[in-house]
C-alpha cells in the first residue's frame, strides 16, 4: 500500500499487551492478508554524556494500527494472542472515524515514525515549518528550546492525550538553529 491513498484506506486500531506491539504486528501481517500493522514509534533527540542522539521510543504503548482496503476479519482477536481489544464504537463499529481516523492517517503518511519537526519562534508565536507536526491535528501546548522538546496534545479514542515529541527550535532571527 501507498501512502498516497490513505484516504481510500480503512484504518483500525487494537489495543494489545505494551511491550508486544512489534510481536503482534507481525503476526497479523504474517496471518492475516491484505492487511498493513504499523506501530507508532517517535524518534527524539536525548543528550547523554554532553552528546545528542537519535533514539527510537514508542508513541502510543500499547497500541497497533492496522490498514486495509476491505473489512478487518472479525475473528482477528481470537487469531492473535496479546490482543485485548479491537477499538470500536456502537454497533460494533470498527473503522476508525473522526478525529481518530484522521490520526490514523497522519501515522500512515509519516509510516508510523514521528521524526523531528523544525519550529520557527516569531516573537511570542511559534509556527511548525518541516516536519511531521507541519500536519499534524494536535495542539502543541509546551516548547522546551533547551531539551529540543514540544508536548503535542490530541485526542484519540476518547482521551486527550499528550507526548512529548522532538523539535529543533529557531527564532526568526537565526533560521540555521539552536
Amino acid at each position: 500500500m501507498n501512502s498516497e491513498n490513505t484516504e481510500q484506506l480503512q484504518a483500525y486500531c487494537i489495543m494489545c499487551r505494551t511491550g508486544s506491539e512489534k510481536e503482534v504486528k507481525q503476526k497479523i501481517e504474517r496471518f492475516t492478508e491484505g492487511i498493513e500493522a504499523i506501530v507508532p514509534k517517535r524518534v527524539i533527540e536525548e543528550k547523554k554524556g554532553g552528546a545528542w542522539s537519535m533514539v527510537e521510543r514508542p508513541l502510543l504503548p500499547g497500541y497497533v494500527f492496522l490498514y486495509a482496503q476491505d473489512i478487518l476479519p472479525h475473528d482477528l482477536k481470537w487469531k492473535i494472542h496479546k490482543i485485548y481489544k479491537i477499538l470500536n464504537y456502537a454497533r460494533d463499529m470498527r473503522q476508525l472515524q473522526d478525529d481518530d481516523r484522521e490520526y490514523a492517517h497522519w501515522l500512515y503518511r509519516h509510516k508510523g515514525c514521528i521524526q523531528p519537526s523544525t519550529i520557527l519562534e516569531e516573537g511570542n508565536r511559534i509556527r511548525v515549518i518541516a516536519g511531521p507536526l507541519l500536519d499534524a491535528t494536535g495542539k502543541i501546548t509546551r516548547l522546551d528550546k533547551r531539551h529540543r522538546r514540544a508536548w503535542v496534545t490530541f485526542e484519540f479514542d476518547g482521551h486527550e492525550r499528550t507526548v512529548s515529541l522532538s523539535a529543533n527550535c529557531v527564532d526568526q532571527a537565526s533560521p540555521s538553529g539552536s
